[in-house]
C-alpha cells in the first residue's frame, strides 16, 4: 500500500495521497553467526504525482479517554482483492493508519485493531452477525473511508460470591454466573449480541478471578431456575451495594461481591470445645438417604454454608485431623444455623 507524505499535506486533505510505496527486505541467516539484516526504501513514480486509482482508508484508533493510540496494530484482511490483501500495519503518533491506493469494495475489508496488553476491537460481515454494529469497511474509488476503533489496557475483576450480610457473608461456594458487557457488536434476529457474554462460575471458597477484561460497563445475573439462588445484592467494593451495571475502568482491578440467598439454607460453625475459637479447615459433610450428600470445608471464621438446600432432615458430619468427628441431626427450614464443638484428640 501507499504512503500518504505530511510534505504536501496528508488525506484528505490531499486530493493525491499516494506519494510513494516503501519496500522493505529482510535478510537473514543461520549458523554460527546468525544475524539478520533489514533494508527499507522508498519508491516513487517518475514524474509529478499522478492519481493511481483506488480508494483511501484511514484508521483512528482511540483510547477510553479519547486519546489516539500510538503503536496500535491493524490488520485488515480483503480476501477478494486481486492480490488478495492480509496485511498488518501500525498507527503513528496520534493514533492513525492511513492506506491509499485500496482497491475498491463494499463492505470487504475485514479490520481488526489490537495492542498487547489491550483490548481488541473488529469490524463484522454478515456472515456472523446479520445486522453487525461496525460492518466491514468498504472503500470508494477517488474516496476517503474513516475507520475509528476504540481500545484500552485490559482489567482484572475479581469476584466472590456470599451469603447474606446478616448471616456475616458466609463462602457460597460453586456458583454459576452469567456477566454480560454493556457494549454490542450487534444484533442476530432483532436480539442484540454482546461482545462480552459468559457464564462462569465461583470455586469452592466462592472466588473467581476474571482476568483480561475489556473497560465496559457489566451486568451480573444468577439463573434462579438452575441454582435455586437469587441474586440479591452486587457490592463494590465488598459492603457497598452498588446498581447494576458496574463499570470496569481500564487498567484497574475491582473486587465485586456477589450476595445470594436461597429459600432454604444452612450455617455450620466449627469451633474448639476447650477454646471457643473457629477451626479452619475442618471437612463439613451434610447429607440425607435421599439425595442430598455436599461436603465442604470451613472459612477462616470456622464456617461452611450449604445453600440452596430442601427443607428437611440431615446428617451432619465434621471431620478435622487431630480432633474426634462429630455427628449429629440436624433440621433444615430457612435460614438455619448450627454450631458444632469438636474435642482435640
Amino acid at each position: 500500500m501507499y504512503v500518504d507524505d505530511p510534505y504536501d499535506l496528508t488525506a484528505p486533505a490531499d486530493a493525491l495521497p499516494t506519494d510513494y510505496k516503501r519496500a522493505k527486505v529482510e535478510v537473514f541467516w543461520q549458523g554460527r553467526f546468525s544475524g539478520s539484516v533489514v533494508f527499507i526504501t522508498d519508491v516513487a513514480q517518475k514524474g509529478v504525482e499522478t492519481s493511481v486509482g483506488g480508494g483511501t482508508l484511514l484508521v483512528n484508533v482511540f483510547n477510553a479517554q479519547g486519546i489516539g493510540v500510538s503503536q496500535a496494530n491493524v490488520h485488515i484482511v480483503n480476501e477478494e482483492a486481486n492480490p488478495p490483501i492480509d496485511a498488518t500495519y501500525q498507527t503513528n503518533s496520534q493514533g492513525r493508519f492511513l492506506a491509499s491506493g485500496v482497491p475498491p469494495g463494499q463492505e470487504k475489508y475485514k479490520i481488526t485493531v489490537s495492542k498487547s496488553g489491550w483490548s481488541q476491537e473488529r469490524t463484522y460481515g454478515t456472515d456472523a452477525i446479520d445486522s453487525p454494529a461496525k460492518p466491514h469497511a468498504s472503500v470508494y474509488e477517488g474516496q476517503v473511508t474513516e475507520a475509528s476503533f476504540s481500545i484500552d489496557e485490559t482489567s482484572i475483576m475479581v469476584i466472590e460470591s456470599r451469603g447474606k450480610s446478616g448471616q456475616g457473608y458466609p463462602v457460597a461456594g460453586n456458583i454459576p454466573f452469567t456477566l454480560t458487557s454493556l457494549k454490542l457488536i450487534g444484533e442476530n434476529e432483532g436480539e442484540p449480541v454482546y461482545k462480552y457474554s459468559e457464564t462462569s462460575i465461583t470455586d469452592n471458597a466462592g472466588n473467581r478471578t476474571l482476568p483480561n477484561m475489556e473497560w465496559d460497563s457489566y451486568s451480573f445475573s444468577v439463573d434462579k431456575q438452575q441454582t435455586g439462588l437469587d441474586l440479591i445484592n452486587v457490592e463494590v467494593p465488598p459492603g457497598t451495594s452498588v446498581p447494576q451495571p458496574v463499570t470496569l475502568l481500564p487498567d484497574t482491578t475491582l473486587n465485586v461481591r456477589l450476595v445470594v440467598k436461597a429459600e432454604h439454607s444452612l450455617l455450620v460453625s466449627v469451633k474448639n470445645e476447650a477454646s471457643s475459637q473457629p477451626i479452619f479447615g475442618a471437612a463439613v459433610q451434610l447429607f440425607n438417604i435421599a439425595e442430598y450428600d455436599e461436603t465442604r470445608p470451613t472459612d477462616e471464621s470456622g464456617q461452611a454454608f450449604f445453600i440452596p438446600v430442601k427443607s428437611g432432615s440431615y446428617t451432619l458430619e465434621v471431620r478435622m485431623q487431630g480432633y474426634q468427628t462429630e455427628t449429629v441431626a440436624v433440621s433444615v427450614s430457612g435460614t438455619a444455623s448450627q454450631t458444632i464443638f469438636l474435642t482435640a484428640q
